[in-house]
């Protein structure tokens, strides 16, 4: 799961995978909004949040997030 936050939030997060980064796209949808996010790092996430939760943070393309992933929800596959 990637958990949004904005960079002036003044949090501190137990989570160590932090990306920084600017939000590409927002789509929002029925129930939840999907949200396209270029890190800084060189690399795209792709965070589902609620829509209050998006209206809450008043996020659209280039606003500047923090992505948030917990090392126990990364996973890892190789081919065989």
């Amino acid at each position: 799961w990637v958990t949004l936050a904005t960079e002036d939030c003044g949090l501190k997060f137990s989570a160590r995978n932090q990306f920084a980064g600017r939000v590409t796209q927002v789509m929002e949808g029925a129930v939840n909004t999907t949200v396209h996010i270029f890190t800084d790092t060189g690399f795209e996430l792709v965070a589902a949040i609620t829509n209050e939760s998006q209206h809450e943070m008043k996020l659209a393309v280039d606003s500047r997030v923090i992505a948030l992933i917990k090392a126990s929800a990364i996973l890892i596959a190789t081919r065989t």
